[in-house]
């Protein structure tokens, strides 16, 4: 409960649907500026007369899934430090470090989630640390009651 009463003080709400909603203005600009290109250059071997043609709908889903990708790092890279920020937060809040580590465990084995997955996996997919991360982020904490 701590935990998810860090994201609410630190306000981490507000704070990931700015951030959406920015990168979703930024995003929905590249793919015009992108699909206006293609269909300019290629459209007439893609069968594409123009941006507002239903034709030109797969070349915009194409465009937007390759953008939400190569923005992936940046918005789990936030994410992560936003959830690294909560369990700080809980753990002062309430001094546990044993319940804390026990709860990441039984996480880890009910979800059966990779402990500690490789880099690259984790850079793409991970949108919370990994729980070997958070485990040794709770080991390492201070604690009043220490």
């Amino acid at each position: 409960m701590a935990h998810e009463m860090a994201h609410y003080v630190e306000k981490h709400i507000y704070i990931g649907i700015a951030g959406y909603l920015g990168l979703t203005l930024i995003g929905l600009w590249l793919t015009s500026k992108i699909m206006n290109f293609i269909i300019g250059r290629w459209g007439h071997q893609l069968k594409i007369r123009s941006v507002d043609s239903i034709s030109s709908l797969p070349l915009f889903l194409l465009i937007t899934s390759v953008l939400l990708f190569a923005s992936s790092p940046l918005s789990n890279y936030v994410s992560r430090y936003q959830e690294t920020r909560a369990d700080r937060y809980a753990i002062e809040m309430t001094g546990d470090k044993e319940s804390a580590i026990t709860t990441f465990q039984e996480l880890t084995r009910s979800g059966l989630s990779q402990v500690n997955p490789p880099f690259l996996v984790k850079w793409l997919r991970y949108s919370h640390p990994t729980m070997l991360e958070r485990i040794s982020t709770v080991e390492n904490a201070d604690t009043k009651g220490d």
